[in-house]
């Protein structure tokens, strides 16, 4: 029972409730055993479902439950070693692949956003060598409004709330007025894959989509407001 209460180890609470039993230990012994026997195959299931998700915030919270039952096996171990030891860029790239395995879009599109982040801010160059600096604020809807020629037509209104609109159709020009005219095939290149990315319209890898969409955000800055 000490070395069952001492270890955390399932097997030996199981195996200590069991004795308790035989020998008519008293009813608190078997219960302090039997909580003790629940929070351990608690957390080892949440342990191994935050291995599968890989969520920073869900393992940091499983590591402090652990260290509070003062519970130490292989599966912590390698929660601690992944938050604590694995570099930034090759935990990013984990959590990537961990979205794609769970098939969940959203969570892919921010990992790979964060992928991304980490791999451009990683490399050892100045940031204007990507213009991540240059590239401007993106007007509010009601200083867009107030700055379009519709305004007068349609009123300020109208066009505000007009400035976010849904669509599941491919556009047929930029949204946004795009400097280097080579780059507008690449605008509504970008529109599509959103779409496709999505799952609005269906494509055979929408993954190739969003590392496309992100591949033209990071190269080319007259394209960044059109993508936002």
């Amino acid at each position: 029972k000490d070395k069952a209460r001492k270890t955390k180890n399932l097997g030996l609470i199981e195996i200590a409730i069991e004795k308790a039993k035989e020998n008519n230990s008293a009813d608190p012994e078997i219960k302090e055993l039997e909580v003790l026997q629940e929070n351990v195959r608690k957390l080892m299931d949440e342990c191994i479902v935050s291995l599968n998700v890989l969520e920073v915030s869900k393992m940091e919270d499983i590591l402090a439950k652990a260290k509070k039952l003062n519970l130490s096996n292989d599966l912590i171990d390698t929660l601690y070693i992944l938050l604590h030891e694995v570099k930034e860029e090759d935990f990013c790239d984990l959590q990537y692949k961990a979205a794609i395995r769970l098939k969940d879009r959203k969570l892919q599109l921010k990992r790979m956003l964060m992928k991304k982040k980490v791999e451009v801010y990683s490399v050892p160059a100045p940031a204007e060598h990507w213009n991540l600096v240059k590239c401007p604020l993106v007007q509010e809807a009601g200083e867009w409004a107030k700055k379009s020629f519709f305004s007068d037509m349609f009123g300020f209104s109208a066009r505000r709330n007009s400035f976010l609109q849904w669509t599941d159709t491919f556009i047929h020009k930029p949204l946004t007025i795009i400097p280097d005219g080579r780059l507008m095939n690449e605008s509504l290149e970008n529109f599509s894959n959103i779409v496709y990315f999505m799952g609005d319209q269906v494509h055979v890898n929408p993954t190739n989509c969003a590392q496309a969409l992100i591949h033209s955000g990071i190269h080319h800055e007259d394209l960044r407001d059109d993508i936002y």
